[in-house]
Formats: structure tokens, C-alpha cells, sequence
């Protein structure tokens, strides 16, 4: 039993506290002291750990133990203390952190939305400065659109009512673009103008624009200078945080994608209201095409109706006149119809002629030969064979020129059938015994000493006779055919191409063709150049 039982040995080193410890752990009375070689020392029981222990020395121990365990517990609360407060600035920090990029988040987000639901850029770019300004708590974030290496233009503005605005102020622009030495391609973050290498009184300018601190971001695309975000604060120096930089170069990306989406859009836009103009301009073309097609048409019409009839009418007086002819072959009746043959074959070939004549002209394919013309002696001729007609219809011809006419270029023939048709139509509608003016109006003042770049003084034949045609008909007396409805009371008949001939050959001759209808007359005038 003695052999079984488990010896619980000490050392000579050992202290007494670790001899009491090791009984109770070992839950037994007494402890074998041996050396280093096993060799028996003596024992040690709780009896003789009492006596050797002093109840005085104990208490002193005791106490000293309390104490140093008082100052560790003092210690670990204070060091308990120190990290919890660390550890709540620490949370402080970093939620205000968090905050602070949850906003600026909320921020992009935002203008990103307007972005997306706006295409009108001064919103976006209103909206923008706004809510920077608001979110940077600043006193002034001005927007300029760079439109030229020396012309910038502010396009949006957001100030604190305490703050002047910029908006309309070259100045101001001027201000900032050269006494602030911008750098247009950088980041420029400025805590105080004080500090900066300006002259004082530039400085001076820019504490009277109320800038004492700012930042300015550019805003590029494709590696151009768009514009200038610059926020501003005039109440104090400010140090701009890394922070706010990043933010503010986030939103200028951003602003440069609305901006060209912008304008995009607005070239777009352009482009449509362009297209729609030019096919409702074209739409218009095309109507006023299918009118004037219309109207061809129906002229056509007209032409080949009254073309028609009128070329019928000789033909027909003329078949008549040979029947009659054939049916009484009488002498007396045969000169008659013999007239009658003869009148009707001329108004045949007049007709005829004048289409061709007209057709000829506006064809525009010959040209036209000049001639001089001495007006003293060429009139007398054309004016003669009037004269013996209006002493038919008892008409009176009152005729005013100088005695002493100019040489003119023109062409003879043509000069002479516009006279010729101007004075039949005057004869032609105007009643018996009535009177017609033919008159002849130029320059008669000789100067050698003309200029050679001087425009010549224009000759001018005038034809009235007392007849009136209604103002709304004038425009249309000179198309081919037409005929003023009631102006022909005598009933004398015409090819209704003779004023449209005159027109033509007119404008072939540069010159010109005016008429007038009032207080009972109608006026033609012609005036050529000498």
C-alpha cells in the first residue's frame, strides 16, 4: 500500500506558498523535501507551515497584495475607458466618412438622373452648380462655357443670398480668367488668394469680386476644353478637401457626357426641323408645280381651243365665199366674194404668221440684227399709213416730237411692228371721230463732256387713246389670245396675239413696256436705249 501510494515531492527552492498550493491541489498533509540527487531532506506539513508563517508579516502581505490588485483593476478601467472612447471617435469618424460618401453619392446619383431625364442643357448644368453649391455649403460655384482662347461666357450660377451674382458680368469672367492665372487643362484648388504668388493689387480685385478661396475644375471632351467649374467662398480661407476635389471631378465626367448628349440632341433637333422645313418647303414646291401644271394645262387648253377657232373662222369664211362662188357665178357678186376670199386668206396668213413669229421669240433661238436708224426720216414713213386710216373713222391722230429725231441701234423691222401694233390697237379701240396721241420724249440736251461710264438717257414712243381697261386686267393683256371682256364694243375683231408680240419683241430689243388705264385713257410706253 505504502509502495502504491503517489509521493508528492519539493525542492529546497520552493516557497511556502507553492508547498501550500501543491497540498491542496494534491489534497494531502504533508510533502517529501528532496535534493537534486534524491536525497531526503526532511517533510513539510500544513502544522509547520503555520508556525513558520507571521500573522503580522501575513496581514502586511495581504494588504500589499489588495493594493497592487486595486492599481491593476484601476489601470484596466482607465485602459478599458481609453479604447472605448478611441474606439467611439474611431466610429464617429468613420460614419461621418460613410455619410459624408453616401452624399456625395446621393449627389451623383442625382445629377446622373437628371442626366438621364433631361436632355435640355441649361437644366442640367443649372441643376448641377445648384446642388454643389448646396452640398459644399459655398458661397458661389459659377459655371463659364470657354467659347475662345480669350472669350469665356458664365452660363450657370449658384450663390448664397449674402453673396453678388456673376451672371451678366464680363468683368467678373475677365477676372477670373486672367487675374486668377487659371490652368485650363488642371485641378486648381486655392485655400487663400493671399498666399498665391499675385501682385496686391490684383488681389484687392479679386476680394472686391468677394473671392478669397477657390477651386476650379475644367470640363473636357475629347481632350477639349468645354468649361470651367469654379467654386468659390468670400467669407474666409477654406482648405479644400481631397474629397471634395474627387467629388467635383466626378461631376465634371458627368457633365461633359450631358453636355455632349446635349448637344447631340440639339444638333438632332436641328436636323429635324431643317429636313421638316425643306420637305414642307418641297411639299409647297410641289404644289405650286402641280398649279402651275394645272393652270398650263388648262391654258393649253385654251391656246389650242382659241387657236383652233380662230384658224377656222378665216378657213370657214373662205370655204363659204367659194360655195357662194359656185352657186351664183355671177360678175357683180363675184368681186364680192373675191374680197371676201382675199380679206380672210390675209387674216389667215396674219394669224399664221404671228403664231410663228411668236413661237420664234419665245424660243429665243435667233439673234437679233441692230441697225442704225435715223428716227427723222424712218417715222414719216410708219406714221403714214395711219393717218389715211383714221381718216376712215373719222379719228383724229395728234402726233408730238421734234422736228430733229436721234439715231438709234435697234432693229428696223422690229421697232417698226411695235409701233405699227401699238397704233392699230389704238385706232382699233377707239371709237369714230374719237382722238389718239402718239407722242416721242428724250433727252435733247447735248453734253461732250459725258462720262463714258454714265448710263444714256432712254427714247420713249407713247400711244393713248380713250379707252379704259379695268386694273385687275392689265397684268393680262399681254398673254397670247387674251382679250378684255367688253373693251371691243365696235366688234373689230384681232389674232390676240399683237400686245403679246409687242412684249417680246420689246425685251429682245432691251427694252422696256409700260402700261396705264386711268381717267379714261389707257397709256402705252415704250422706251429703248439710244
Amino acid at each position: 500500500k505504502v509502495m502504491k501510494t503517489q509521493i508528492n515531492f519539493l525542492q529546497p527552492t520552493d516557497s511556502l506558498w507553492n508547498a501550500h498550493k501543491k497540498m491542496l491541489q494534491a489534497q494531502v498533509q504533508i510533502l517529501i523535501v528532496c535534493s537534486q540527487q534524491g536525497e531526503l531532506l526532511g517533510t513539510v506539513n500544513q502544522t509547520s507551515l503555520l508556525q513558520v508563517l507571521d500573522p503580522t508579516v501575513m496581514f502586511g502581505l495581504v494588504r500589499e497584495l489588495r493594493k497592487d490588485v486595486n492599481q491593476l483593476q484601476a489601470e484596466k478601467f482607465n485602459l478599458l475607458h481609453n479604447r472605448n472612447t478611441e474606439l467611439e471617435k474611431e466610429v464617429q469618424a468613420r460614419t461621418a466618412e460613410i455619410q459624408e460618401q453616401l452624399e456625395r453619392d446621393r449627389l451623383l446619383a442625382k445629377i446622373a438622373l437628371r442626366i438621364h431625364q433631361s436632355l435640355n442643357l441649361n437644366e442640367i448644368i443649372n441643376a448641377a452648380v445648384t446642388e454643389v453649391q448646396q452640398f459644399l455649403k459655398a458661397d458661389r460655384v459659377v459655371l463659364f462655357q470657354v467659347k475662345s482662347a480669350k472669350v469665356t461666357k458664365i452660363v450657370a450660377e449658384s450663390i448664397d443670398r449674402n453673396c453678388n451674382s456673376w451672371m451678366g458680368d464680363r468683368a467678373s469672367s475677365e477676372c477670373l480668367m486672367s487675374k486668377l492665372k487659371v490652368n485650363k487643362n488642371k485641378i486648381q484648388a486655392v485655400a487663400d488668394i493671399e498666399q498665391t504668388d499675385l501682385a496686391i493689387e490684383q488681389i484687392t480685385s479679386l476680394q472686391q469680386k468677394q473671392v478669397k478661396s477657390f477651386l476650379i475644375v475644367p470640363i473636357s471632351q475629347d481632350r477639349q476644353l468645354w468649361g470651367i467649374m469654379c467654386t468659390q467662398e468670400y467669407s474666409g480661407i477654406r482648405e479644400w478637401q481631397p474629397s471634395e476635389i474627387d467629388l467635383l471631378q466626378q461631376l465634371a465626367t458627368k457633365l461633359a457626357i450631358a453636355i455632349q448628349q446635349a448637344q447631340l440632341y440639339q444638333q438632332v433637333q436641328t436636323l429635324n426641323t431643317d429636313l421638316e422645313r425643306q420637305v414642307q418647303e418641297r411639299t409647297a414646291e410641289l404644289e405650286q408645280k402641280v398649279k402651275e401644271l394645272q393652270q398650263l394645262n388648262i391654258l393649253k387648253d385654251d391656246f389650242l381651243s382659241t387657236v383652233s377657232h380662230e384658224l377656222r373662222t378665216p378657213l370657214s369664211n373662205m370655204k363659204m365665199a367659194i360655195h357662194l362662188l359656185k352657186v351664183f357665178p355671177l360678175p357683180e357678186k363675184g368681186e364680192r366674194y373675191l374680197n371676201v376670199l382675199d380679206t380672210e386668206c390675209k387674216r389667215e396668213i396674219e394669224l399664221i404668221t404671228d403664231l410663228l413669229d411668236l413661237q420664234r421669240l419665245e424660243a429665243g433661238s435667233e439673234s437679233i440684227a441692230l441697225d442704225t436708224i435715223d428716227l427723222t426720216t424712218w417715222l414719216p414713213s410708219i406714221m403714214e399709213p395711219f393717218k389715211s386710216r383714221v381718216k376712215e373713222r373719222q379719228q383724229i391722230l395728234k402726233t408730238k416730237y421734234p422736228k430733229q429725231l436721234p439715231k438709234i441701234r435697234s432693229n428696223n423691222n422690229s421697232l417698226a411692228r411695235i409701233l405699227a401694233e401699238l397704233l392699230n390697237n389704238a385706232c382699233k379701240y377707239t371709237e369714230d371721230g374719237g382722238e389718239i396721241k402718239f407722242s416721242i420724249e428724250f433727252n435733247q440736251k447735248k453734253n461732250n463732256k459725258k462720262s463714258l461710264s454714265e448710263t444714256p438717257t432712254p427714247i420713249k414712243f407713247i400711244v393713248s387713246n380713250p379707252s379704259k381697261i379695268p386694273e385687275s386686267e392689265l397684268p393680262k393683256i399681254f398673254n397670247k389670245f387674251y382679250r378684255v371682256p367688253n373693251a371691243d364694243p365696235w366688234k373689230q375683231g384681232g389674232t390676240g396675239l399683237g400686245l403679246a408680240l409687242v412684249k417680246k419683241l420689246v425685251e429682245q430689243l432691251n427694252g422696256n413696256l409700260f402700261v396705264t388705264s386711268t381717267n379714261g385713257w389707257t397709256t402705252f410706253t415704250v422706251e429703248m436705249p439710244i
